[in-house]
Order: structure tokens, then C-alpha cells, then sequence
């Protein structure tokens, strides 16, 4: 008895090593400054993925894939996770999710010679008599469609704000640091041709979208979401986000509240 009890032992104790000893998969995508193969450290979030990782002692591998790939392989559960994603109740219902990597505002971007005097919309009807751009598979495709707004969508955000800086669309939706991020990019020196609309659309948070489907990816949640929690309480969470962390301003008037 006391033989076959130390075997079973054993045998968990080299199961939980060589589980330990796998590698989890991680699925992202280009969404700079947050994440970004063009960025020496990888970015904001990816580096509080990898350090939530490492609390957690969870051996990460992250891969590059366009976005609705990305969430694809999630949802097949050939990858654990993919991030950063905002939460909205569609996805909700198809993956889990994890505690907040970092919050976000994000606003419609548009160009100051497309407008006699500076606009000041507050609601989804009022934009109906333009064209918005934004990119295939974001969270806010399904809300402009709801909202019966015309739409000109491309595969990616450099395409999409280089059709507003050429006339085509009149809005672009996106995050606030990574629309001027990316606007810096492709358009330096012109920075002051382009504003936002005072009105965020979206006041939320990102996160890592997980797999149902994926080995035993209800503890390994609960381990990130730990090792999480750990970074924030011991100050490396505020080392890496500095000044990238936004501030929740309740009092703005905003197109969706989370």
C-alpha cells in the first residue's frame, strides 16, 4: 500500500513538472504602442503579459497572427489566449476572460480640413451622414453596423487611417494612444492636421480573450489572473505602464459606457 501510494506520488509530482515544462500558447496581433513585433520590448501589454507569465510561472509562447486569426485559433483552442482584447458582450458569450490588463479610451479620429468648425457629436445618429472607416474583426464592427452607419473597413489601422488622411472616410475609431501612435508613423510633421471628437466612444478595458476549448484553461486563467494581481501589488505593473495607464474620467459624456 505504502509502495503504490508513493508511486502515485511520484507520478503527479512528474506530471505537475512536465505540465510546468510545457510552453502556452499566446496569440497577438499588431496594435501598437501596446503591442508590436516594430517595438524593441514588444510593447506595453506584452510586457505585462510575460511578467503576469513569470508571477504565474507559466512558460509563455507568444505568436504574430492578423486578428481574426488570432481569435480563431482561441476559439478552436489551438492557443490559450489571445490579447489585447476589449470585453463586449458578443465575445463574452464565446470565451473567457481574464482580469484587466489595462484600460483604454478610445475615440473617433477625424481630419480638421473635413470640417468648417470643429464637431462636437455625442451620439451614433448624428454621425449617420458620414463614411467611417475602422478595421475588420475590432469590437466596435458589430456597434456601427447596429447603428446603421456607413462603413469603409480595411485589414488593418495604417489602411484605415490613411483612407482619413486621403478624404475617403470621415471618421476613424481607435484607441487614443494608438490612433496618435500610429498617426505619428505614417504621417510625421502633419500631426496637427488631425483631432478627436471631444466624446470618447468607448471608456473600457483590454484583456486576454481564453479558450474553452484549451487544456485545462480554467486553471490556467486563474494562475495568469494571479500572477497578475501579484504585479500590480508589488509595483512592476506600474513600471511598465508609466503614463500609458489612462485614468477612468466618469465625468466625459461617452458613446458606449462598459
Amino acid at each position: 500500500m505504502l509502495i503504490k501510494t508513493i508511486t502515485s506520488l511520484l507520478l503527479i509530482a512528474i506530471s505537475s513538472i512536465a505540465f510546468s515544462a510545457a510552453s502556452i500558447s499566446f496569440a497577438t496581433g499588431e496594435f501598437p504602442p501596446y503591442v508590436s513585433r516594430d517595438i524593441s520590448d514588444g510593447g506595453t501589454v506584452n510586457r505585462i503579459v510575460q511578467a503576469a507569465c513569470i508571477e504565474a510561472g507559466i512558460k509563455a509562447s507568444i505568436a504574430y497572427y492578423p486578428w481574426l486569426r488570432a481569435e480563431s485559433r482561441v476559439r478552436s483552442g489551438q492557443d490559450f489566449a489571445a490579447y489585447p482584447y476589449a470585453w463586449d458582450h458578443e465575445r463574452a458569450s464565446e470565451f473567457l476572460y481574464s482580469d484587466s490588463l489595462m484600460q483604454t479610451k478610445s475615440r473617433f479620429f477625424y481630419l480638421k480640413s473635413k470640417f468648417k468648425s470643429k464637431p462636437n457629436f455625442k451620439t451614433f445618429p448624428e454621425l449617420r451622414e458620414f463614411t467611417i472607416g475602422g478595421t475588420l474583426g475590432y469590437w466596435y464592427v458589430t456597434k456601427l453596423s447596429e447603428e446603421s452607419l456607413k462603413t469603409d473597413l480595411s485589414p488593418n489601422e495604417q489602411d484605415a487611417f490613411k483612407k482619413l488622411a486621403n478624404g475617403r472616410v470621415d471618421f476613424v475609431p481607435a484607441d487614443e494612444i494608438n490612433g496618435w501612435h500610429i498617426i505619428h508613423q505614417l504621417f510625421p510633421g502633419r500631426e496637427k492636421q488631425f483631432a478627436m471628437l471631444d466624446a470618447p466612444i468607448r471608456i473600457g478595458t483590454l484583456h486576454l480573450i481564453v479558450s474553452w476549448k484549451y487544456p485545462d484553461s480554467l486553471n490556467l486563467l486563474s494562475k495568469f489572473n494571479q500572477g497578475l494581481a501579484a504585479i500590480k501589488a508589488n509595483g512592476t505593473y506600474q513600471a511598465i505602464v508609466g503614463s500609458k495607464q489612462l485614468d477612468n474620467d466618469s465625468r466625459v459624456d461617452v458613446f458606449i459606457k462598459q
